[in-house]
């Protein structure tokens, strides 16, 4: 559309498309269209967004709609809480593949910056450029102590981000849709065949949470710690959907990161 845009009754350069305002609404917004003049209301119930989020996302959609040629963003989710932060950023790698923006994001967490980041910049004491790489490079190679010190001990495992889980075994598993007593492991699932939960042999009657979900396609990174958060120890594997495709265990999760090390070092 054109027209004279506002976001609140605030003028916009130009109308944003309805799915970059479902972002910044998520979920609840208006738009009203008299006479090629669109006003977009943002509003603050519903979705359980907290005010800070809702401010961020039209702070994004003001300026996606100035169309600068590089955006500057400086630690725009460092106020949210996990959740709201993980869609935040999944949005903007949406938006930044759609519209083809070049974007500078400030942040001091390191998952944040390998998550979005295509290049890595790690900055010393002074302002002193440490260390520019792709995020696999960063993580696997750190190029001084500094480096390897600010992503910290567990690299390793934020490193199997980037290795694919396409090699990790699907097995069956014991599915059942009523909370009934059970000789072994066996997963609680909806009618849509969604998992809810564990039985546990030990622990009749009781409804034991499940772990993290895997989703084929996914990295080493989520399937491994699908295996380990699982109570069965048995990381349950969905389809896009949502339902159970079966379960992957943590010794052949370990099997395959073996084999991605070997063919990536030789």
């Amino acid at each position: 559309g054109k027209g004279n845009v506002t976001v609140n009754g605030k003028p916009l350069r130009e109308y944003l498309q309805r799915d970059v305002l479902v972002m910044v609404a998520n979920q609840p917004f208006a738009v009203t269209d008299t006479k090629g003049k669109f006003d977009v209301r943002v509003r603050a119930q519903g979705g359980g967004l907290s005010g800070q989020a809702g401010a961020i996302r039209l702070g994004v959609a003001r300026a996606l709609a100035a169309d600068p040629p590089v955006l500057l963003m400086d630690e725009p989710f460092s106020a949210v809480d996990p959740v709201v932060r993980a869609e935040l950023q999944e949005e903007l790698l949406r938006l930044q593949r759609e519209l083809a923006k070049t974007i500078v994001f400030v942040t001091h967490d390191i998952d944040e910056a390998t998550i979005l980041g295509d290049k890595v910049a790690v900055f010393a004491v002074g302002g002193h450029l440490a260390q520019y790489a792709t995020p696999e490079e960063i993580l696997r190679a750190p190029v001084d102590d500094f480096v390897a010190g600010f992503v910290g001990r567990d690299r390793g495992f934020r490193h199997l981000s980037f290795s694919d889980g396409e090699s990790v075994p699907v097995h069956q598993v014991t599915m059942s849709q009523e909370p009934t007593a059970v000789s072994e492991w066996t997963l609680l699932v909806s009618a849509e065949q969604h998992p809810l939960g564990w039985l546990s042999p030990g622990r009749p009657g009781e409804l034991v949470p499940g772990g993290s979900l895997f989703q084929a396609g996914e990295t080493l990174r989520r399937a491994l710690d699908a295996a380990l958060s699982s109570p069965a120890g048995l990381g349950v594997a969905v389809d896009g959907s949502g339902a159970v495709t079966g379960v992957v265990k943590a010794v052949e999760v370990l099997e395959a990161i073996e084999r991605a090390r070997v063919a990536r070092e030789g």
